[in-house]
C-alpha cells in the first residue's frame, strides 16, 4: 500500500484534488484497523466468536421489533442492507464502515477530537473497496497517508 504524508493544509487540498473516484475514511489514529464498530464491540466483550453470527443477527430482530413504532414506511425493515444502514444511522454498532466521497468529510472525523491534527486518514479507490478484508489503509495528517487503497 502507497503511504504519502502531507504536512500542510494546502498539500492536502492539492492531493485531494487528484482522488477523484475515491473514498476516503477518517480515523483519529493511523495505526487503527479498518474495522466496523460491531466488529470493535464483539472483539472486545465477547471472545467467543462462534457466537457473533446469532449475536448480529438478535440485535436486528430486536432492532425490527421496536423500529417500525417510530418509522412511517417500516417496509424498509424488511430488507436486511436498509434495516442495518438504518441502524448504524441511529448509533447502533454495526458491520457497516463509512466511507464518504469527499475527504473534506473524512478529515473532519479524523480531527473532531484532536483539534486541528488528523492522523488517520484513509482513501480507497472506489473501483477495488473491499477487495482485501484482511487490509490496513489510513490517510495520516502531519502526515496524510493515502492508498489505492492509499495512505494519505
Amino acid at each position: 500500500m502507497e503511504e504519502i504524508s502531507v504536512s500542510t493544509w494546502d498539500e492536502f487540498v492539492s492531493l485531494s484534488s487528484t482522488l477523484d473516484g475515491w473514498a476516503f475514511r477518517g480515523q483519529q489514529d493511523a495505526r487503527w484497523p479498518l474495522l466496523s464498530s460491531l466488529s470493535r464491540y464483539l472483539d472486545a466483550f465477547i471472545p467467543d466468536k462462534s457466537t457473533w453470527r446469532l449475536r448480529e443477527e438478535r440485535a436486528i430482530r430486536i432492532f425490527r421489533r421496536k423500529a417500525h413504532n417510530y418509522l412511517t414506511d417500516s417496509s424498509v425493515l424488511s430488507n436486511d442492507l436498509r434495516c442495518i444502514a438504518l441502524m448504524q444511522h441511529h448509533g447502533a454498532p454495526t458491520r457497516l464502515l463509512d466511507f464518504t466521497k469527499s475527504p473534506f468529510v473524512a478529515v473532519f472525523f479524523c480531527a473532531r477530537k484532536r483539534g486541528d491534527r488528523c492522523r488517520g486518514l484513509c482513501a480507497k479507490h472506489t473501483e477495488i473497496v473491499g477487495c482485501d478484508p484482511g487490509e490496513k489503509s489510513s490517510l495520516k495528517s502531519g502526515n496524510h497517508r493515502s492508498q489505492k487503497g492509499r495512505k494519505l
